[in-house]
This record gives C-alpha cells, sequence and structure tokens, in this order.
C-alpha cells in the first residue's frame, strides 16, 4: 500500500481522503487475514483497517 496510506510530504501534506476511504472498502471486500502497511510489520486486516478509518476521522 505504501504511499497510498500517507500524506504527500511534497505537496503541503495533502492527502486524497475519498481514494483513501475506496482503498478502505477494498481492503474490507477482500478475503484475507494480514496486509502489510509499507515498511511496517505485518499487521491483521483488522488492525490495519481501524488504522486507516482514524485516519479519515
Amino acid at each position: 500500500m505504501g504511499d497510498s496510506t500517507s500524506e504527500d510530504f511534497f505537496n503541503d501534506g495533502y492527502m486524497d481522503r475519498e481514494k483513501l476511504r475506496t482503498l478502505t472498502n477494498l481492503i474490507e471486500s477482500i478475503d484475507c487475514k494480514y496486509c502489510i502497511l509499507s515498511h511496517a510489520d505485518p499487521l491483521t486486516k483488522s488492525d490495519l483497517l481501524d488504522y486507516l478509518k482514524s485516519i479519515l476521522k
């Protein structure tokens, strides 16, 4: 997922929240147990979704 879940540091921290919401919905629809968020350790799908939803608040 890489940069799709963080602010654009070269564009004043802009984040396209609608694209992130679309990505979150897509992840919710995928049958998996774990996801890898960039350079971090693998997360459970539910932990990743909780994190992404917290960004959208």
